[in-house]
């Protein structure tokens, strides 16, 4: 009885051990791909020329800007 006793505890601790190595070396593949935006999206700061998306860009004369502040800070210039 000890014997077979040792057997299921030896398999169940070897089943444990390959679901963790499984695990672990996977490539990770289960994961989803992160959203990338595309780079037609995207429009340069007339101010400073930080590539921004083209929605989140403030406009003025239809110039994207980054922030209200350096749309403010050209418009002065």
């Amino acid at each position: 009885m000890g014997y077979l006793l040792r057997l299921i505890l030896l398999l169940i601790v070897g089943w444990i051990i390959w679901r963790f190595l499984k695990r672990t070396l996977s490539n990770d593949s289960s994961r989803p791909p992160a959203k990338r935006q595309s780079s037609a999206d995207m429009v340069a700061c007339a101010h400073c020329g930080l590539h921004i998306p083209r929605d989140e860009a403030v406009y003025r004369d239809n110039k994207p800007y980054c922030s209200r502040a350096h749309l403010e800070a050209d418009s002065r210039n």
